[in-house]
């Protein structure tokens, strides 16, 4: 087997690695996301109703603020965009991966045809 034929196969392998990986670190980005959404919100709320039990008037943009002012929401929010973060960087791995498989592939034919083009008597010499 060819050098140019086992890197193609070398990337193909790292490839499909990756893909099963980007999976999982998908599902948890997405994880974190919606956990983070979810305790900002009932922050929000809570913030809301504890100003309507005192007799005050809440706005909406006054406990968003006191929502993200929180230490378990601020970690959620960090927790959030790092896993976004690996999740675009795997992606990003992914794209160049297959990009480079497309490349070997092509490295590969080329390899084949000027093997045919030889074997076929043509030495390319005048």
């Amino acid at each position: 087997m060819s050098a140019t034929v086992e890197r193609l196969i070398s990337y193909a392998l790292e490839y499909e690695r990756a893909a099963n990986d980007y999976k999982d670190i998908a599902f948890q980005a997405a994880c974190n996301e919606a956990e983070h959404k979810a305790a900002r919100a009932k922050e929000i709320l809570a913030y809301k109703a504890k100003g309507a039990r005192a007799g005050n008037r809440i706005s909406h943009a006054e406990a968003e603020t006191a929502a993200e002012a929180d230490d378990t929401v601020a970690d959620l929010y960090m927790a959030r965009l790092t896993s976004a973060a690996i999740a675009d960087s795997a992606r990003q791995k992914l794209f160049q991966l297959r990009e480079m498989v497309g490349v070997a592939r092509t490295v590969v034919a080329s390899d084949r045809a000027a093997d045919m083009h030889h074997a076929s008597g043509y030495s390319g010499a005048a």
